[in-house]
């Protein structure tokens, strides 16, 4: 029973055994008394030791082992295969899948690009529409109302404020002074100006807490200065007026400690020569006579700029009986203008 199971596996295997039983009968070959025999199959050379020694039973069996690694080989490789390809169609339909996403989101981007440009288009017609209405009513305005614009000089005891664009509008033969332009009147006066629900209120309350260093009482001026420099402008085209000093001076004045803090702007008028050049110092003096300098800017020429020498945010002169301005030119005579300048307390 044993032989026709081998016959029939010999049968089925028929294939590999006739290679295996070519290689193995061309292999033999005879030195001395002994005879070694070398099988071949596809990858590998195996001794089967003396052939007086195996019987053909083992040498079958070994054939047949040897098939039936291969097939298992053969089986896990097809294994592999499949596996692969089922990884390659699954990519592939993910593939397909993001290209029909991208076609979809392009196309929704075209819509809402081609939807916000026919917004934009409607809006830019209405825009169009209204600009043109607004033309046509001011032209029919401009038909019932006579309106002009002027820049005017506006002068205050002899100092002229830094004049403002539009600063006067005529209407019908009638004068507007801009909100802009009456604040600094009173601010000049120490007064201030509150508007609420189309009603002004002028308020005059105000004098001990904020003093104009034009209205500050003089303690000492040497003649190069003055508190009154006019309407003078820099390089930079920015105009002001305020405490002028001219080369090397200095003004003081007499504040008896009222005042705890000072603030402005030192500016250089355009007229000052190339290469001229001033240090500037703020000094104050208690009433013991004890000096302190406050504040100290150098090499201020005409090409310096509001912001070099802005002291706007505050310096302290608390406990000042007297604040002096010193100004020391350098190479000839700077124009040096202190703007904007106050005395006031928190």
């Amino acid at each position: 029973m044993k032989e026709k199971n081998i016959t029939r596996i010999i049968v089925e295997i028929i294939g590999g055994i006739g290679m295996g039983a070519a290689a193995y009968y061309g292999g033999m070959h005879t030195e001395g008394n002994s005879m070694t025999n070398t099988i071949i199959n596809n990858t590998n050379t195996i001794e089967l030791g003396n052939v007086a020694e195996k019987s053909d039973k083992e040498i079958l069996n070994w054939l047949i082992q040897q098939y039936n690694e291969n097939q298992e080989e053969v089986k896990l490789l097809n294994s592999e295969k499949k596996k692969l390809e089922e990884k390659l169609e699954s990519a592939n339909s993910k593939i397909d899948s993001l290209e029909e996403q991208q076609s979809s989101d392009a196309e929704n981007a075209d819509q809402e690009k081609s939807n916000l440009q026919a917004e934009l288009d409607e809006s830019q017609a209405k825009l169009s529409e209204l600009e043109s209405s607004n033309q046509e009513l001011l032209m029919k305005l401009n038909d019932y109302v006579d309106v002009a614009f002027e820049n005017w000089q506006i002068g205050v005891d002899g100092m002229n404020l830094p004049s403002e664009d539009k600063s006067v509008a005529l209407i019908n033969n009638q004068t507007y002074f801009n909100l802009n332009t009456v604040e600094r009147i009173l601010e000049y006066y120490d007064k201030m100006c509150k508007t609420d629900d189309k009603k002004m209120d002028i308020i005059s309350d105000i004098d001990d807490s904020k003093l104009a260093i034009s209205k500050a009482q003089i303690y000492d001026i040497d003649s190069c200065a003055s508190t009154n420099s006019g309407i003078r402008s820099d390089l930079n085209g920015n105009e002001f007026s305020g405490v002028l000093i001219n080369g090397t001076g200095q003004i003081s004045f007499l504040l008896n400690g009222k005042y705890k803090k000072m603030k402005g702007a030192i500016h250089v008028a355009k007229e000052t020569e190339n290469d001229c050049f001033a240090d500037i110092q703020i000094w104050i003096v208690d009433e013991n006579g004890n000096e302190k300098s406050v504040y100290e800017v150098d090499g201020l020429d005409n090409l310096s700029k509001p912001e070099d020498a802005d002291f706007s945010n505050g310096i302290n002169i608390e406990g000042a009986k007297i604040v002096r301005i010193e100004q020391h030119g350098k190479w000839g005579n700077i124009d040096a203008i202190i703007s904007d300048a106050y005395f006031y307390n928190d």
